[in-house]
């Protein structure tokens, strides 16, 4: 998918992809999209997707948690990159849980050549 595959189309943006420069990324077209609506969880813009009303920008991954036909993930071209931060509180107290998850975290993230 491309910029200027959207415009024309209703489209869904989280707040954050407002203000960490999504908009930046698809410039001109930006103007030229239907901002329909922001939204702060991905679950409200996908019942609005999967009402067929517009699209929503997610990151990867994400479109997997709904188990309907409607909804489904398509990259942008060129691919737009967003980075992100994982943080937690070190010296406080965790369930067993959340320090496997954790562990989780630096595994995947050291597999892909990062520094955890």
């Amino acid at each position: 998918m491309t910029k200027e595959d959207l415009v024309g189309h209703k489209v869904f943006i989280s707040v954050r992809g407002v203000s960490h420069g999504v908009a930046n990324w698809f410039g001109e077209y930006y103007e030229k999209m239907q901002i329909y609506a922001t939204y702060n969880l991905l679950y409200n813009a996908a019942i609005l997707v999967d009402s067929e009303i517009g699209a929503a920008i997610c990151i990867e991954g994400a479109a997997a948690l709904y188990n309907s036909p409607n909804i489904f993930f398509k990259p942008f071209y060129p691919e737009l990159v967003s980075k992100n931060t994982l943080a937690w509180k070190a010296h406080q107290p965790m369930s067993r849980t959340v320090a496997k998850f954790i562990e989780f975290i630096k595994v995947r993230v050291g597999s892909l050549g990062d520094q955890a």
